[in-house]
């Protein structure tokens, strides 16, 4: 409660999805600030680094964060077709 801001008599008068609803927004700041940081981070690295190459270097070439690469499906569905029916069929028989 304290870590979030909040005081006991706020956090008795939230109902669980008031709460969840100021948890989601208290960690999608704490997200994006500790996000920040590692690019802070990640841009001293570069130009500490860059005066020894002779390569022109993005802050993407020493580093590249989870939250930087493409998503992916999570669940890839398999389409249905007669032949896997059949399959799946023939296994429940």
């Amino acid at each position: 409660m304290g870590v979030m801001g909040l005081r006991l008599q706020e956090f008795e008068a939230l109902t669980p999805m008031q709460f969840n609803s100021v948890y989601e927004q208290w960690r999608s700041r704490q997200d994006g600030l500790s996000r920040e940081r590692w690019e802070i981070a990640r841009m001293v690295a570069l130009f500490a680094v860059s005066p020894y190459t002779k390569k022109k270097l993005k802050v993407t070439d020493l580093l590249r964060f989870a939250w930087e690469q493409p998503s992916e499906p999570q669940n890839k569905v398999e389409h249905s077709t007669q032949e896997r029916f059949e399959q799946i069929r023939d296994r429940w028989k």
